[in-house]
C-alpha cells in the first residue's frame, strides 16, 4: 500500500507515514456483491423452420446452331484450315470412295471387253478363211483379222491411258485424304489434271481429223454435183451435199461443247488446287461439268452392259459430289465474310 500523502510504500498494520508523518488509515473493507439465485428453466423447444423448396428453373432451350453442311465421316488434321478440311472430308467420303471405284470397275470392264472384240474378230477371219476355199484368200483374211485385232486391242488400251492416268490420280487424292497422320498433297490432284489435258488434247485431234474427212468428202460432193448437174443428177448430189454439211456442223458443235466441258473441268481442278495451297475457300467449281455428267450417265445408258453401267454410275456420283462441293464451299466464304 502507499501513503495518501507522499505516495510512500508501506506495509500494514502501520499507523503514522515513516516519511511524512501522516497518519494512515486501514482502507475499508470492499463490501462483496451476494450471489443472485438464478431460477433454472427448462429449455423451451424453438420451432423448426422448413426452407421454402423454390421450383427449379429449366435453363431455355437454346435452338440448336445448324451447321453450313451436313458432317460427313473423315479424318479431321489438327491444324488445317476449313477450307482443307472441307476439301479433306469430301475426297475422304464414301460417296466419292464409290465413284472411284465404279471408275475402276467402267475401265477394267472396258479392257476386257476391247480383248475378246479383237478375239472375235480373229476368229471371224479364220471362218472366212476357211470357207473361202481359196489359199490367196485365206491368207488376206487372215491377215486382215490379226490387223483388225491387234489394232482395236492397241487403239483401247492407247485411249484408255489418259482414263488410267485418271483413276491413279483419283486414288492418290483419297488415299492423301483419308491418311490422318499426313496434310493432303497436291500430287494426285496434278495427276488427274495432266491425264485430263492429255485426254482434250487427244480427243481434240481425233475429232479434228474426222472433221478434215468429212470437208474431204465434202468437196468431193460438190465436185460430183457440178458433174451431176450435166447429167441431170443434182437432186441426188445436193442432198449428199446437205447431209456432209449437216455432219460437219454436228462434228463441229460437239468438238466446241468437249472443249467448254474439259475447260471448265480443268478450271474446277485449279479451284481445289488453290483451295489446298493457300487454305482459302474457293467455290469456283462449275455446275456446268455436274451437268455434263448427268447428261453423259444418261447417254452411255444407251448401250447398256456392266462396263456403261458401272461408269453411268460414276458420273452421277461424281456430278453429285461437285455440287456438295461447290455449296458447301460457298457456305464457307460466306462465313468468312466480315
Amino acid at each position: 500500500m502507499f501513503c495518501p500523502h507522499c505516495g510512500t510504500p508501506y506495509e500494514a498494520p502501520a499507523s503514522f507515514c515513516v516519511k511524512c508523518g501522516a497518519h494512515l488509515t486501514a482502507p475499508a473493507p470492499v463490501p462483496q456483491p451476494e450471489p443472485v439465485a438464478v431460477a433454472q428453466t427448462e429449455a423451451q423447444p424453438q420451432p423448426v423452420v422448413q426452407p421454402v423448396a423454390q421450383p427449379a428453373v429449366q435453363p431455355a432451350a437454346q435452338p440448336a446452331v445448324q451447321p453450313p453442311f451436313p458432317p460427313v465421316s473423315a479424318p479431321v488434321v489438327p491444324g488445317e484450315p476449313p477450307a482443307v478440311d472441307l476439301a479433306r472430308r469430301t475426297a475422304a467420303s464414301p460417296l466419292f470412295l464409290i465413284a472411284v471405284i465404279c471408275l475402276t470397275v467402267s475401265a477394267v470392264l472396258s479392257v476386257i471387253t476391247s480383248l475378246f472384240a479383237g478375239s472375235s474378230m480373229e476368229l471371224f477371219g479364220e471362218l472366212m478363211a476357211e470357207f473361202s476355199g481359196d489359199a490367196e484368200m485365206e491368207a488376206l483374211f487372215s491377215e486382215f483379222s490379226s490387223a483388225m485385232s491387234g489394232g482395236m486391242i492397241a487403239g483401247t488400251l492407247i485411249g484408255m491411258i489418259p482414263t488410267i492416268l485418271i483413276l491413279i490420280g483419283l486414288w492418290m487424292v483419297y488415299a492423301s485424304a483419308a491418311n490422318r497422320q499426313q496434310f493432303l498433297n497436291l500430287r494426285g490432284l496434278a495427276l488427274v489434271k495432266g491425264a485430263v489435258v492429255t485426254e482434250l488434247v487427244v480427243m481434240a485431234v481425233g475429232m479434228g481429223l474426222v472433221l478434215l474427212v468429212m470437208v474431204l468428202l465434202l468437196i468431193v460432193a460438190l465436185v460430183g454435183g457440178a458433174e451431176a448437174v450435166l447429167d441431170s443428177d443434182a437432186a441426188v448430189a445436193a442432198i449428199g451435199s446437205v447431209v456432209i454439211v449437216l455432219l460437219i456442223l454436228l462434228l463441229v458443235g460437239l468438238l466446241v461443247l468437249y472443249i467448254v466441258y474439259y475447260r471448265k473441268t480443268l478450271k474446277s481442278i485449279d479451284a481445289a488446287l488453290n483451295t489446298v495451297r493457300t487454305g482459302l475457300p474457293n467455290s469456283k467449281v462449275s455446275i456446268f461439268v455436274a451437268v455434263m455428267c448427268f447428261i453423259g450417265a444418261a447417254g452411255v445408258l444407251g448401250s447398256p452392259s456392266l462396263a456403261t453401267l458401272a461408269s453411268s454410275a460414276a458420273q452421277v456420283l461424281f456430278g453429285v459430289i461437285l455440287i456438295q462441293y461447290r455449296d458447301r464451299m460457298r457456305a464457307l466464304e460466306k462465313a468468312d465474310m466480315p
